[in-house]
Order: structure tokens, then sequence, then C-alpha cells
């Protein structure tokens, strides 16, 4: 599997989305490509270091019962804004990191809707549920929902793979009993092959008889100890006197600009006068925090990193911030909150950054990059460029339901799962061309 990385191109979208006037922030992270390969009737499970290839299990012998041995929720809240309840159950016999299984045997991921609960302590409801396109309290989000046969990758045995299949129809019972709470899930599941046509249906089935803990898959996990990062790499964009810089380690992305192996991802946000064009003699000197929600970008200032949530139930790391991806596939993350960055001119185009940042759990974060900064950062202030580099994401909007895009966009939903353009779910989707990469909320 792959994720995406964003150097810039989410930077303008973030701005309407915030509850606060800002200038233009920066979102540099990853997103799910889940495309499977040709001739390869399997997809990954969602993680960052699993590959995909044809494995031992056949195809006429999956497992599609699941006798759960541990269970866990997500509570996204009104995410519908329709008086509902949005709620991500797992059910796993493979084991549960987040969401993400953890060894080989089964797993359900479901997505429904119900009552709210409180945010502050939720609890996972009772009631009967069906899968149904209708988004309303009782029904399931087939697009959103999955059954997992999971097993070691047959060439890296470290690695899990699995066959994923998509419900048509289905029914989800939540009951209480004297163990915590019984639930039984049944479905019909269809398995999808790389040009998205049906290759198998089987009906699945799920059972889980415990507590049901709620867990907040959203938080992040902070990096341990002081970290000297290893970022050798650049890519970011200039507008508005706000430079969006992401320095990443060696052999992270490939051609594409997915991030397919470990390394550190470091994203910073630098405040100087506006000038058009871009002039990067203004990033000489010293830098300094700022809280950008409170007092505005601030010239000579970074913007302090923040967990911010996107929409309803979805986080990220804005602003500056470090990101490790293990080989694992789990993640770290350090908000940059307090020290300095410091901006020395070398040459005529050589340039040299100094990190001296402290994060938010008091760790150091240091480390420095040095280069033609000019060759990495791509002038926004210049609009025959952005016209040119843009021409594609300016046919990308959304509305009710819908996004209009290029014929030739790939469109995926925050589960890393390919849809359409039409009968949408509200919530936030990345529109995929050939020449950008852009996030659009539907309503």
């Amino acid at each position: 599997m792959k994720f995406y990385f964003f150097a810039a191109a989410l930077a303008m979208s973030l701005t309407s989305m915030a509850t606060e006037p800002v200038s233009p922030t920066s979102f540099c992270g990853a997103w799910k490509n889940v495309t499977t390969p040709a001739k390869v009737t399997l997809e990954d499970v969602k993680l960052p270091s699993v590959g995909q290839a044809i494995h031992t299990r056949s195809i006429d012998e999956p497992d599609t019962n699941c006798v759960a041995t541990e269970a866990s929720f997500y509570y996204y809240g009104d995410i519908l804004e329709n008086g509902t309840g949005g709620y991500y159950l797992f059910l796993s016999s493979a084991g549960i990191n987040n969401g993400n299984p953890t060894h080989e045997g089964q797993m359900v991921r479901i997505f429904f809707i119900g009552e709210q609960t409180d945010s502050a302590n939720p609890v996972l409801p009772t009631g009967v549920y069906t899968v149904n396109d209708d988004f309303i309290a009782g029904t399931i989000s087939a697009s959103d929902s999955e059954y997992m046969d999971v097993f070691p990758h047959p060439d890296e045995p470290s690695s899990l793979v699995g066959y994923i299949y998509t419900p048509t129809a289905g029914t989800l019972t939540i009951e209480n009993s004297d163990e915590g709470y019984s639930i039984n899930f049944t479905m019909e599941g269809v398995l999808y092959n790389s040009d998205y046509e049906p290759i198998d249906e089987q009906t699945c089935t799920a059972s889980y008889n415990g507590e049901v803990p709620y867990v907040d898959i959203n938080a992040y996990t902070p990096i341990d100890g002081d970290i000297v990062m290893d970022i050798p790499n650049a890519s970011g964009r200039y507008s508005d006197g706000d430079f969006s810089i992401a320095f990443y380690s060696d052999d992270m992305l490939d051609e594409d600009g997915f991030i397919v192996a470990a390394g550190q991802l470091f994203n910073v946000e630098l405040f100087t006068e506006d000038h058009a064009p871009m002039n990067l003699d203004n990033l000489v000197g010293e830098f300094s925090p700022t809280d950008v929600f409170m007092g505005g970008p601030l010239p000579a200032h970074y913007m302090q990193g923040i967990w911010y949530e996107i929409f309803s139930g979805y986080y990220a790391a804005l602003g500056t911030a470090l990101t490790i991806y293990e080989e694992d596939g789990s993640t770290k993350v350090a908000l940059a909150m307090d020290g300095t960055i410091t901006v020395t001119k070398n040459s005529e185009n050589d340039y040299t950054i100094v990190f001296d940042l402290i994060s938010a759990e008091g760790n150091k974060l240091t480390g420095e990059w040095s280069g033609n900064l000019g060759e990495y950062i791509t002038d926004f202030s210049d609009p025959t460029i952005v016209s040119s580099i843009d021409s594609d994401a300016l046919q990308i909007h959304a509305g009710k339901g819908f996004i209009s895009a290029p014929a030739d966009a790939t469109i995926f939903n925050i589960a890393g799962q390919q849809t359409g353009k039409e009968n949408l779910a509200p919530g936030l989707y990345i529109v995929k061309t050939s020449t950008s990469a852009v996030k659009v909320l539907v309503k």
C-alpha cells in the first residue's frame, strides 16, 4: 500500500474549513492509494509498509466467518450533520491497533449511524442496523465498511495482506449482555479486482461477546525522547508571505510521490513579509513560534504545530510538526511549540536551515537542511505557474453528494477506498489526477 505525499497541494483548501479566520495554512500529510495491481485480486490491509502480491491462499477458500476475540469503537459525532451519531465498530480475531489488524485472522470494520452519545464519554449504542444508502439512524454505510480475511504476505511474512469484501447488504445487531455486549453481523460481500469489477461473492459473518471499549483512533502518538531529524529532501510552496515546506528522509517516496517506506516527514510553516514574486532572502533570519489562531501569521515567526480537527472526527497535524513513519505501519507525531528556526544564506542559491525546537511534550527536535532552496519551492504568487500546475485542480469542486472532476480523476474516501463521483456521503475526499491531488469536502 502507498500513502500519497502532499507537499503543498492541500494548503489553500484548508483555510475555508477553519473555524477562525487565518491565513492559508499547510496540510502536509499522507493519504492512501488502494488501487490494486493488475492481475492481483487482493488489497492490502492499509499499513504503509505493506506491499501487494499474489498469495498462497486460494480465492476459492477465503475465511469469511469471524469469531472475534476483541472489539473497539470510535465515535465521530454528527459527521453527517443530520442529528445522528457516526460510529466505527471494529471486530477482530486478527488483533486491533487503531482500527488496523496486527496479525493473521479476520477483521470487520463497520461504519454505522445511530443516536448521538456523549462525546466526552462515548457509549456504543444497542440496536439493529442495516446496510442502506440513506445515511440515517439505523443504517450502515457500505462504502465505509468491509470484511477482511488477513494473512502473512507470502514473500514478506512480517507484512500482512488480505481479501477485502465490501457489503452490498447486511444486518448488524448490538445487544447488552452479562459480558458487556453481544454483537452479530452478517453481510453479503463482494470482492473487486483492480478494475473494480466483482470477481467473488461471499456471505461474511462476525460475532463477539464482551466489552467494547472506546478507542480514539485519531489521537496522535507522541514521539518519545529527543529527536535528531533525518530530513535531507525538501518540497514546498510559497504564497502571500507563507512558506510551507516539507522535509523528508531518503527513499520514503516513489516516483509518483507516494510514501512507500519508513522515515521522517517534517513540515514547517514560515511567515515573512508578502512579496511577489517569491523572494528567498526574506527567509534569512531567526523565526520564533506563533499561534496563528490567536495572533495570525506574523513575519519572522513559524506556525506552532497543532493537532487540528479537519472536520468532525478527523484530525491531522498542521503547522510545524514531525511525523515518523515506522516499519510496522504506525506513526508518531511531535508538534513544535517552542524554540527557533534559523535560515542563513551561504551563496547566491545555497541556504541552510537549522531547527532547534521543543515539542508539546518537552522533547528536543533538532536538525538542519542545506541546499538550493529555490529548486524545491513552487512560487504560487506567480499566476502563470499556478495555472500551469493547477489546471486540473481548478476543475475540481464538490457539492451535495457529488464531486466534479476531470475524467481521469480517482477519488478516495476517509477509509482509503476508491469511490465514484456521485451519491457520495458527506465527508472529506481526496481527488487525484495526473497532475494534482486535491482535498474536497462533500456536503
